[in-house]
């Protein structure tokens, strides 16, 4: 497996109805509410230790997490 097919394993989990997230260009971005993209957060920092994974605030619901691995 990959960091992506792993990465994606775990937001699934999270994910309500009208939630997405993808990656592009090694960047996962997330559109959700603030509670489901911090559970998510939370969880890959969980795994990949918070130093790793950077996290990121934009607009109307928009999330994005790149990783420094």
């Amino acid at each position: 497996m990959n960091l992506e097919e792993d990465v994606m394993k775990i937001v699934n989990k999270h994910l309500k109805a009208f939630d997405t997230g993808e990656f592009f260009n090694g960047t996962l971005f997330i559109k959700s509410n603030k509670d489901t993209a911090m559970a998510i957060y939370i969880d890959l920092c969980n795994l990949y230790r918070k130093r790793n994974v950077l996290f990121a605030i934009g607009n109307r619901g928009e999330y994005s997490i790149d990783f420094r691995l």
